[in-house]
């Protein structure tokens, strides 16, 4: 059973901490380790921390069991957003720009002031350095060009860099990132410390049947999303191609299904454990009635 094969031709033992869904599985049930990773982040200590309710929670996905991404949890007066980045893409600031707007408009309720919304912080933890300047984290605020006086709107984003090499860290962080870069260091932990505790997690998801299951069967979705993605836009790249001498379709397609079609299917399950029918789900996704049955079903 441990040798059982992904569909991209991995083991699921290689499944580890720096898969997306293994990371906000371990840590949205483990509250305490999820507390220890972002004030190793931070540096600065955390209350008792609380995930926002499953049904609110903007990139809930799958059948609310146990297949999650991203962290989403609060403090007092803060929240926070967490994002395990294995590829480097173009977009992650872009992306970043959205998930705060989003965030922003499902914390402040109808009637509510702004001085109401909490403090936020965007986190990605990427496997890449993605500002190509070598350090362990880059932290960005709005500030003011003339002066660099913060416009006080409580929100930062933050990128942690895992191939980083400057800059001062907490050891707790340092520990870390040690472990996305080779699991094996847990060798020799002790059992008390923090990152033996979140590989325990690790093994312990790897172990459970029904939630190898759940990983298996979202996985091949998402494949089966993919190529259809991919397929699309081979054809579009063939149309423009012929009218101007283009062949980027293929690379749409490409985009399609690894980043519309997840966040897509993100939405369509959100709608369906809020208790819409499949005709109401269609309306605001704009699909045929028939697509949603096929998703959901």
């Amino acid at each position: 059973m441990s040798k059982e094969q992904l569909n991209n031709g991995r083991s699921f033992d290689d499944v580890g901490i720096t898969d997306s869904i293994m990371f906000s599985t371990v840590f949205q049930e483990n509250s305490e380790l999820c507390r220890k990773l972002l004030e190793s982040i931070l540096g600065f200590e955390i209350e008792k921390l609380t995930y926002l309710e499953r049904e609110k929670a903007v990139n809930t996905v799958y059948d609310g069991k146990g297949i999650r991404l991203d962290i989403l949890a609060r403090a007092t007066g803060k929240v926070y957003n967490v994002e395990m980045q294995n590829r480097r893409v173009d977009d992650i600031p872009k992306r970043s720009r959205f998930y705060q707007a989003e965030l922003d408009t499902m914390l402040l309720g109808r009637g509510e002031h702004y001085f109401e919304i909490p403090d936020s912080f965007e986190i990605f933890i990427c496997r890449f350095d993605l500002f190509g300047e070598g350090q362990y984290v880059y932290r960005f605020k709005m500030l003011d060009l003339r002066n660099h006086k913060e416009l006080g709107d409580g929100t930062e984003r933050i990128f942690v860099n895992t191939a980083g090499t400057e800059g001062n860290i907490s050891p707790e962080l340092r520990e870390f990132i040690d472990y996305i870069n080779d699991p094996k260091v847990v060798i020799r932990l002790d059992n008390s410390n923090w990152i033996k505790q979140v590989d325990d997690k690790v093994r312990l998801k790897r172990s459970n049947g029904e939630w190898r299951h759940d990983y298996m069967m979202f996985e091949s979705m998402m494949q089966d999303k993919y190529r259809e993605g991919l397929k699309e836009g081979k054809a579009e790249g063939e149309v423009v191609g012929i009218a101007k001498g283009e062949a980027s379709g293929e690379k749409r397609g490409i985009l399609k299904g690894k980043a519309e079609e997840r966040t897509l299917l993100c939405r369509i399950f959100k709608l369906s454990r809020d208790g819409l029918s499949y005709a109401d789900i269609a309306k605001e996704v704009d699909m045929p009635e028939n697509e949603i049955k096929s998703i959901l079903g």
